[in-house]
């Protein structure tokens, strides 16, 4: 039952790859090149979502989401090297479920040389898999649309993260994804339509 409450998570977390196009054109998504912290709003994603808290460390490479759905929290950290992510969940205390992204979500996208301004931080517009994202200088992916959703990030702050915020708290028992649900719990992060984080 566990990995079930999980499974019912995954949908509003799979975007940890909003890059996902795979075809001749698709290169390398440039990554966030300065440490930042930003309200993450959704619309069109899942019901009962209420804003979240993206936050990234560059010397780490990881990308922290704590969200709250339904009224649980829960968080989730994804390595954006190895594709691993970690994530627990009011609903689950004392637990946390480890999962490999790696494959289902590749940093690709195609540059569409549009450029656009959103939260006040001008941005390059790439396309991926039906979605398009819109990536500042430095590396921020300050909007993703797609089909049916779109995801902004609004007070951006830059500065340096602390490295504590990016593992699991103390005590925590950590657990492996059941094979059975697959990278993301079957859900499909390449899926057209799929609410995803900005990266």
């Amino acid at each position: 039952m566990k990995s079930v409450h999980f499974a019912r998570i995954l949908p509003a977390i799979a975007i940890a790859g909003a890059f996902s196009m795979q075809n001749a054109v698709a290169e390398p998504a440039p990554l966030p090149q300065t440490d930042f912290t930003a309200q993450w709003d959704l619309t069109g994603g899942p019901e009962q979502m209420q804003p979240s808290r993206i936050t990234y460390s560059t010397s780490l490479n990881k990308m922290r989401v704590d969200m709250k759905m339904q009224g649980q929290e829960m968080t989730m950290i994804r390595d954006m090297g190895s594709g691993s992510a970690l994530m627990w969940s009011s609903m689950m205390p004392g637990m946390a479920m480890r999962m490999d992204t790696a494959e289902s979500m590749k940093l690709e996208g195609e540059p569409t040389g549009r450029t656009d301004s959103v939260s006040g931080e001008d941005c390059e517009i790439w396309l991926s898999n039906k979605a398009e994202v819109c990536i500042t200088a430095d590396g921020i992916p300050v909007r993703s649309s797609g089909e049916s959703f779109t995801a902004t990030m609004t007070q951006i702050e830059r500065s340096a993260q602390d490295a504590g915020q990016f593992e699991a708290p103390a005590g925590v028992q950590v657990m492996d994804m059941p094979k059975g649900m697959g990278a993301m719990g079957g859900m499909g992060a390449g899926m057209p339509g799929m609410p995803k984080l900005p990266f």
